[in-house]
C-alpha cells in the first residue's frame, strides 16, 4: 500500500490517503528518476548516475534517455516506456523532461 504524494512538493497528500494503482506507479518512477544512484542506503544501484552522466559539462541526451527508460522499466506495474523528451537548458544547466509510460493502469505521464 503506497500513500498518496503531492506532486508540488513530494510530501503526503492533504487530506492522507491512499494512493491509487496508477498514483502509485507514476510515484514510483518520479522517486527512482530523482533518486542519484548510490543515495538510498538499502538499494545503491537504484537512481539515475547524476554526477556521472547527467551534470556533466556536455550531458550526452541519448544516453540521459537511455538511463530513464531502463530506470523506468525497473518499476512494477510498468509495461514500456513510450516516450522520453527531454531539454537542457544550458544557461542555468536544467534538465527538464517527461517521461510516457504505458503501465498496467494505462497510458502515464511522469515529468522529470
Amino acid at each position: 500500500m503506497a500513500l498518496a504524494l503531492n506532486e508540488a512538493n513530494w510530501d503526503l497528500a492533504r487530506p492522507i490517503r491512499k494512493a491509487t494503482e496508477a498514483e502509485a506507479i507514476r510515484q514510483t518512477i518520479a522517486i527512482r528518476l530523482r533518486t542519484a544512484r548510490g543515495q538510498w542506503a538499502f538499494d545503491l544501484d537504484q537512481g539515475l548516475p547524476f554526477r556521472e552522466a547527467i551534470l556533466v559539462k556536455s550531458p550526452n541526451l541519448p544516453l540521459i534517455e537511455s538511463l530513464i527508460r531502463s530506470e523506468c522499466a525497473l518499476v512494477a506495474g510498468v509495461v514500456s516506456v513510450q516516450r522520453v523528451s527531454l531539454g537542457i537548458n544550458r544557461a542555468t544547466r536544467g534538465l527538464s523532461g517527461a517521461a510516457d509510460v504505458l503501465t498496467d493502469e494505462g497510458l502515464l505521464t511522469v515529468t522529470l
